[in-house]
């Protein structure tokens, strides 16, 4: 059995146990060899034994060379060049009573290897002494006890294999599958640095992400992206914040969730929110619905992990990112002194806007929202000077009697609602600017837009994506001065273990910000 393994497998293995009772997954099930390949770079992931990326790697080396070993047998890999992405040296074992296809042969176990260098040779030596011994390998085919595996794949300790500790997390599987498990508590690699999440504000894109799924996000995925928390670890080769100031364990800290790349042409022209090289806390790396979570280097190194302010707390700063969107977007709008704004969409993001429209000078803003409900809820909040209900009155013609026919200088459409948009654009007085803030559904992206009314009334219409590193600091700063505050915004705090519930509140509207407390 594992005839391929390479000769010079020789050397002695590492010490200690490199299996982990966390990393056992007997009884499993994969449609194809990628989607086991998948699984195993997800299982590796998930341990902490390696950075975001190497499960890719693993992908990339099988579109290289077949890591089938023979005899039913496959022990995925990364590239070598993936190997910096190792943490520490580690195993995972998947197996698949019903066998896999690969490439023709069956595969019953898929054991995934984390090492570099010598203890990569080390591993496979120490997997080869067992393997090759038939009894030994029918006995992890056939296993139907974690303890089995370890004793046979960590001989020198056997069913005292290290435990690591573990942690709850929501998990995304697939539309309509988010799981609460346990999971291994990751470590800090050296260039990243670990938190204790205390709090992760839930908002309408984990509802479609539920409903839906996302085009960016490779399940298994734990999900969550406006975090805060406290530092417990710090990887030796983290350097000091972007003030200069070293970071310490037990530092409250809020982390971006879209990271620029911070090399490309646009980034380097400042325009992070568009970097074509962007990632996401959540998506490409592992979300804040978990007790536990690694910043990883790419946020360190575009200054994405913020110290929070005096005063803020851990519930306020966890709606730092979503309020650093709204920034983006009245930076872009030009929102200022003296300005008529309206905000069309009384969600958390519309509150946020209407007090931060008041924070940069506006003279009035106004609130309208087809719920009856939500508008009486958030206008009671942020109090605006007129809330009006679409679903009772004209919002276009509301807004122009409100304004004595003129209309407002600045509209944005904090709602994914074509109407709203087109709405809008009729609000608009004479060289007034349209935000659109919401994004349209994939299957209903256009507007009919009046090309005549933007040309003879020199009106401006921007678009808005997401926010950099600094509208992030900018929105800790604005919570820390009073000028915004946020607190009252938050009208729900449930435990992990009730995410579910909180993406339900957020669907149907029944609160204003819902944060998730681990």
């Amino acid at each position: 059995m594992v005839a391929s393994l390479p000769a010079d497998a020789v050397k002695s293995p590492p010490t200690g146990d490199v299996l982990v009772r966390g990393a056992v997954r007997l009884a499993q099930h994969a449609h194809d060899k990628w989607d086991a390949l998948r699984q195993s770079g997800a299982l590796l992931e998930e341990l902490g034994a390696v950075a975001p990326g190497y499960a890719a790697a693993i992908l990339e080396r099988e579109g290289q060379i077949s890591t089938y070993m023979g005899e039913g047998v496959a022990i995925p890999h990364g590239t070598d060049q993936a190997r910096a992405l190792v943490r520490r040296t580690a195993l995972g074992f998947l197996q698949f009573p019903n066998g896999v296809d690969w490439d023709g042969e069956t595969v019953y176990l898929c054991i995934p290897i984390a090492a570099s260098g010598d203890e990569h040779v080390g591993v496979l030596s120490a997997l080869a002494e067992v393997l090759l011994d038939a009894d030994s390998a029918a006995a992890l085919r056939s296993a139907t006890d974690i303890d089995v595996v370890l004793g046979l794949l960590n001989p020198a300790h056997g069913a005292a294999a290290e435990e690591i500790p573990r942690m709850k997390v929501a998990r995304f599987y697939a539309p309509g599958d988010i799981r609460i498990e346990d999971a291994p508590e990751p470590t800090a690699g050296p260039s990243e640095v670990k938190i204790r999440v205390r709090a992760c504000s839930t908002c309408g894109t984990d509802v479609k992400i539920f409903h839906s799924g996302h085009q960016r996000i490779d399940p298994p995925r734990i999900m969550g992206h406006e975090v805060a928390g406290q530092i417990v670890e710090i990887g030796a080769d983290v350097g000091p914040a972007g003030n200069g100031r070293p970071w310490r364990i037990g530092d409250g800290v809020q982390t971006i969730a879209a990271v620029p790349c911070g090399q490309c042409p646009d980034c380097l022209r400042g325009w992070n929110t568009i970097c074509p090289n962007q990632t996401s806390v959540g998506y490409q790396y592992e979300g804040g619905f978990a007790e536990y979570l690694i910043i990883p280097h790419e946020v360190l190194r575009v200054d994405g992990l913020n110290l929070i302010p005096d005063g803020v707390g851990f519930d306020e700063a966890s709606v730092a990112e979503p309020f650093a969107c709204a920034i983006n977007a009245q930076e872009l709008a030009r929102v200022g002194p003296g300005d008529d704004v309206v905000v069309i969409g009384a969600g958390p993001i519309g509150c946020l806007h209407v007090r931060l429209a008041r924070a940069r000078g506006a003279a009035r803003v106004y609130l309208v929202e087809l719920s009856r409900q939500r508008l009486d809820m958030s206008a009671a909040a942020v109090k605006p000077d007129a809330a009006i209900c679409g679903n009772e009155v004209d919002p276009v013609q509301a807004i122009l009697d409100a304004t004595n026919g003129r209309g407002v200088d600045v509209a944005i459409t904090a709602a994914a609602s074509g109407q709203a948009q087109e709405d809008a654009l009729r609000m608009l007085a004479r060289r007034g600017r349209l935000s659109l803030f919401g994004g349209l559904p994939k299957d209903k992206p256009t507007i009919t837009l009046n090309s005549n009314l933007v040309h003879y009334s020199e009106l401006t219409v921007v678009g808005v994506n997401g926010s950099s590193p600094d509208h992030n600091k900018q929105a800790l700063a604005y919570m820390a001065s009073g000028e915004v505050p946020v607190k009252d915004l938050i009208t729900h705090r449930l435990p992990l273990d009730r995410v579910l519930d909180a993406i339900g509140i957020v669907e149907r509207g029944e609160g204003i910000k819902v944060t998730i407390e681990p």
